[in-house]
């Protein structure tokens, strides 16, 4: 550890004490955020603005993110030319997409003041907490964010960094009074390494940052890595239902649990009845009704097996909630509830449960705590529902998470005509995974394709692909798809073209936000 971070954090012989951190000594400091409006880093400077430092930074453009930091207090720049830098910065942060090619880095170097990563930042704050770290290709957010909301509506005062904003629990970071601190662990540039968790779950392992990993194997190689850090006395919490993850487990020197999320269908499971459309399981002890279900696997080598921990059996979903019964070690556990609709919102929640049963909270506190959760921003979020066009706007960037998030859409809107408004996230993901993309993208009835919003792409990569390429890979797999350059021009074909009852979801981890917001200005002012 350098003298300049002894300076800022409690020294103690015990990596994992419970003893607070002493944020004292950082009051009055400057610290300098370079991609300060990313969805870490922004977290990071909330708490930094909170504990009383002079908090300024840059990124490449401003967003309703970096206009909230501003009004918190930070100074923030769109220049990143290396001109901005207070001569009195005394740290400075990166988020992992920064080069050591950028102007503001480069500076920073050059004055030689103390650089480091925002995985780094949050390792150091880690260690003087009970560490919950929350990995995986998809659901981390949602996860981590559900972990927190119930931790604090349990009265146990988390500290937090999330990538999307909660509203239970205000924002996407805290520091709390409580020993528990909860991070997304993002598995980009290995930053997860940095971290040291009493606790990791690992939601999935997919393939994605291909421009760092190159192939699946290095993904699964850096999970393996993470498992490993977690310490003997601790818990790996993983999905059983992804077979990447469940690669992964020999790594472990800690308790495993795993998680499973089934359908009640009439095939597998005891009869259910439906009163007002609402179906409701009769039994509630499968391990008694049906032993078979906890030995045999019900989807083949990928499902879960007998030793899934967890199993969540869902009995009812709409658009407003899902509603399930949750099995723990082939027992009864209790009946559950969250207000966001999918399986993949289950499968999170089942995580969030094997959490928080691990660390002491009784069935009740945690079946309470969830069923207040409202989501998080970005997340299948419903923009507007007027004039009969719904309008939903969800970060989803990766075909995987497009395929989930229209699936959800198509299964509690059947009968309505589904609009996808798609940007592209990252030229090289683009590329690399294209026709994966038009294969989820065929489940909407009308697709919008807008330019590709570039991060971390270099010349070549920018070069290699365009939004036509898969606007054409959509057309020879028979979608009814066009493409729309720019918000404004979306926001006008939108109105123009949507009817009464259609669904429409704007999609990525851009800026397409506002393509959303813009048709429901312009439906609102009609």
């Amino acid at each position: 550890m350098t003298l300049l971070l002894q300076k800022y954090y409690k020294k103690t012989d015990n990596p994992r004490s419970r003893n607070p951190i002493n944020f004292g000594s950082m009051q009055g400091e400057y610290v300098y955020l370079i991609g300060i409006g990313g969805v870490g880093m922004s977290a990071v400077a909330k708490i930094l603005i909170n504990e009383g430092c002079f908090v300024s930074g840059s990124d490449l453009q401003q967003t309703p993110v970096t206009h909230n930091l501003e009004r918190l207090g930070a100074r923030i720049n769109t220049y990143q030319d290396g001109k901005n830098i207070n001569p009195y910065t005394s740290m400075v942060l990166i988020s992992a997409a920064i080069s050591e090619d950028n102007p503001d880095l480069k500076k920073v170097r050059t004055l030689g003041m103390k650089v480091f990563k925002c995985s780094e930042f949050l390792g150091f704050l880690m260690k003087n907490r009970q560490g919950i770290a929350v990995s995986g290709t998809h659901g981390k957010t949602t996860t981590s964010a559900m972990i927190s909301v119930i931790l604090e509506k349990s009265g146990l005062e988390p500290t937090f960094v999330i990538g999307g904003d909660v509203e239970e629990i205000g924002g996407s970071s805290c520091i709390g009074k409580g020993s528990y601190f909860v991070v997304e662990a993002c598995e980009y540039d290995r930053t997860f390494l940095n971290l040291s968790p009493q606790v990791g779950v690992i939601t999935n392992i997919d393939r994605d940052h291909l421009d760092y990993y190159k192939n699946i194997n290095r993904i699964t190689d850096a999970f393996s890595e993470f498992v490993s850090l977690i310490p003997e006395d601790g818990l790996l919490v993983i999905n059983n239902d992804d077979v990447n993850a469940r690669k992964v487990i020999s790594n472990a020197r800690c308790k495993t649990e795993k998680y499973s999320v089934i359908m009640a269908n009439g095939k597998y499971l005891p009869d259910y009845v439906v009163r007002a459309g609402r179906k409701y399981m009769l039994k509630p002890n499968l391990n008694e009704v049906m032993p078979e279900l906890f030995d045999n696997p019900l989807h083949g080598s990928d499902g879960f097996g007998q030793d899934a921990t967890w199993l969540a059996v869902v009995y009812y979903i709409d658009k407003a909630r899902s509603c399930f019964n949750v099995f723990y070690e082939g027992r009864y556990f209790g009946d559950f509830c969250i207000r966001a609709p999918g399986l993949h919102n289950v499968s999170n929640s089942l995580a969030a449960i094997s959490v928080c049963n691990y660390v002491g909270l009784n069935k009740n506190d945690i079946e309470r705590s969830l069923r207040l959760f409202k989501g998080v921003d970005r997340r299948f979020q419903t923009i507007s529902n007027r004039d009969g066009i719904r309008i939903i706007d969800d970060y989803a960037h990766h075909p995987t998470e497009i395929r989930v998030t229209l699936e959800t859409a198509k299964s509690i809107y059947p009968s309505k005509r589904l609009w996808c408004v798609f940007q592209p996230h990252q030229y090289n993901r683009t590329r690399l995974l294209l026709k994966e993309f038009a294969g989820a993208l065929t489940l909407a009835d009308k697709v919008v394709i807008t330019d590709i919003y570039a991060a971390r792409d270099s010349d070549i990569d920018i070069a290699s692909v365009s939004s036509l390429d898969l606007v054409q890979e959509l057309k020879e797999r028979g979608g009814d798809v066009k493409y729309i350059e720019n918000i404004s021009e979306i926001v006008s074909s939108l109105h123009d073209d949507t009817e009464k009852d259609d669904v429409v979801v704007t999609m990525g981890a851009g800026d397409i936000w506002k393509a959303a917001y813009g048709l429901k200005e312009r439906l609102e002012n009609k």
